[in-house]
């Protein structure tokens, strides 16, 4: 393998899918990243196309690790089935669709079989687009619709934001509410990570709103919020999130 050096990338802590239908190789990609990027967090793998697609709709996620050639067909074939919103680091034993790949999200294209060394570069690839993209989608202001008039509030005065059924409301740091006419999935996706978490399907709070943090059953986290919601919902970070979140605030 050459020489290495440990690396961290400012990737903040991220979700990756693994698609590959060897388990070994698969085995052998989670070994590798645990040592080029423990930040990175493997939710969850898929060895064909129809998984693939069942998981990418399914999984919270921010970057695919993909096999090119699976046992069903080309991997390429997922994009025409699910909307693919994140980048994707191709890993596969043919030398022949570089030129495909990028045009599917690719932002590197690893030869089986690769180094430590060859991981690494392609992480510092993801870690550069991550960092740029982040920076062009950050979310500045969100404009509210408060009767028949217009409101702008900025990020920073936004202590957290709260999906009820249908409805998507934030909370501002004076403790005004406001429906906001979005997703959790979308608002994750142009928030600041280091101010924004995500800590179960209906909360993304803001760093600054928590008041206090306590134990909570089968090893999850309650949060005590700045300003609590108005019918006394449990604030609780969810147990699949846990590692994540503590992870965020040791950031």
């Amino acid at each position: 393998m050459g020489s290495f050096l440990y690396i961290t990338p400012n990737l903040q802590t991220m979700r990756a899918i693994i698609i590959e239908d060897e388990s070994l190789a698969t085995q052998e990609l989670i070994a590798s990243l645990e040592t080029v990027a423990p930040d990175i967090e493997i939710v969850a793998t898929a060895r064909s196309i129809a998984q693939a697609i069942e998981v990418i709709e399914d999984v919270e996620h921010d970057i695919l690790f993909m096999d090119i050639e699976l046992g069903d067909g080309r991997s390429f074939e997922i994009f025409n089935s699910v909307e693919v919103e994140v980048p994707v680091i191709y890993i596969t034993a043919y030398d022949s669709y570089p030129l495909e790949a990028f045009k599917h999200h690719g932002v590197a294209y690893l030869l089986k079989p690769f180094g430590l060394d060859d991981l690494k570069v392609a992480i510092d690839k993801l870690a550069l687009f991550r960092s740029k993209s982040i920076k062009e989608k950050f979310q500045k202001r969100f404009l509210i619709k408060v009767g028949n008039q217009v409101k702008s509030i900025r990020t920073k005065e936004i202590a957290y934001f709260m999906a009820d059924g249908k409805y998507l409301y934030l909370r501002t740091v004076q403790n005004d509410q406001y429906l906001v006419d979005n997703t959790i999935s979308n608002l994750i996706s142009i928030l600041n990570p280091t101010k924004f978490f995500q800590i179960n399907r209906k909360f993304i709070i803001n760093f600054n709103s928590i008041a206090k943090m306590g134990r909570h059953t089968n090893g999850r986290i309650k949060i005590t919020l700045k300003q609590p919601p108005t019918d006394d919902v449990d604030v609780v970070v969810s147990a699949d999130r846990v590692v994540a979140f503590k992870k965020w605030l040791n950031k």
